[in-house]
């Protein structure tokens, strides 16, 4: 039920790439707490390469589209997902 509700967020109210990379990353880590976009998704969350396939997974699904893996290796912290994702959503 929990996964529901951040979807529905997301695809209700969300309007920032930032809005989104959090919401994203806290469905994925909920136990990641407050987010900055400093926040490296390796070193400072633990997130592992699986979790990182999740949350790009769960932007995929919420853009309906599917993001280049040149493109995803790109990403080290919160600040760089919501960018890359304001560059998608920006043609």
């Amino acid at each position: 039920m929990q996964r529901r509700t951040l979807r529905l967020y997301r695809l209700i109210c969300v309007t920032s790439g930032y809005e989104m990379a959090t919401a994203a990353v806290l469905e994925i880590l909920p136990e990641a707490g407050v987010l900055s976009p400093g926040t490296n998704l390796a070193d400072d969350l633990k997130a592992d390469s699986v979790d990182l396939i999740e949350i790009v997974a769960c932007v995929e699904r919420d853009l309906d589209m599917t993001i280049d893996e040149d493109l995803i290796y790109e990403v080290e912290t919160v600040g760089d997902l919501a960018n890359l994702i304001d560059k998608l959503r920006n043609g």
